[in-house]
């Protein structure tokens, strides 16, 4: 007589709820680390864009003996208005083609800031004589 042998595959059910909770584990690890290392890199965006406009605003006093000034209400017409008068090209933004900041410059002391849009609000500074750009408004 012969024996019939039944191989059982695939996966016990203990097995795959390990595997499951160790996803999730790992995503629970990764996902406020991939945050922070986003909100760093805008964070860096910013202060790279003000250097920018500091730059631009010497070469503009040095040209017309004022500051440049665009104020107004926080619009994406900012950065038209601070890349044509300062002759620079700050990004629009994302793949979304939405800015990630909103700028603006002051005549009075040559202080340029940015407004982080989202949530938060975050805003970055930098005047002149600023070494580096610091957090809070003008």
């Amino acid at each position: 007589m012969e024996r019939i042998k039944l191989f059982r595959t695939g996966f016990t059910l203990i097995e795959l709820l390990i595997v499951i909770i160790i996803i999730g584990i790992l995503t629970g690890i990764g996902i406020p680390q991939y945050q922070k290392a986003k909100e760093n890199a805008l964070n860096s965006e910013a202060k790279a864009n003000l250097k920018l406009i500091q730059a631009g605003q010497k070469i503009y006093h040095m040209e017309h003996v004022v500051y440049y000034n665009c104020t107004g209400a926080w619009t994406s017409d900012q950065e038209t208005c601070i890349n044509t008068n300062l002759k620079l090209a700050l990004p629009k933004g994302g793949a979304s083609d939405t800015p990630n900041w909103d700028y603006e410059t002051r005549s009075s002391d040559g202080c340029a800031q940015c407004r982080r849009r989202g949530a938060d609000n975050r805003t970055w500074r930098i005047r002149i004589a600023d070494e580096k750009a610091t957090t809070g408004g003008c």
